[in-house]
């Protein structure tokens, strides 16, 4: 079942990519940015900000996401 980023919840996984590939954890959100917990299997460039800098992050793409079963 696809989330709208409005809709995601802090502590929950979801898939980040269409494929279902890579997992993380929602931790939160700050101005237009969505952050989330990938741990180190992943290809995304991960954030520039001050005590965020191991999460992914997404900015204004990344529309929806699927919650993991």
């Amino acid at each position: 079942m696809r989330v709208e980023r409005k809709d995601l919840k802090v502590g929950t996984t979801y898939y980040i990519d269409g494929m279902k590939q890579t997992k993380g954890v929602f931790e939160g959100r700050d101005n237009n940015s969505i952050y989330f917990d990938c741990g180190k299997d992943h290809t995304y460039y991960h954030s520039i900000m001050p005590g965020r800098q191991h999460l992914v992050s997404f900015n204004l793409e990344g529309a929806r996401f699927e919650k993991v079963k």
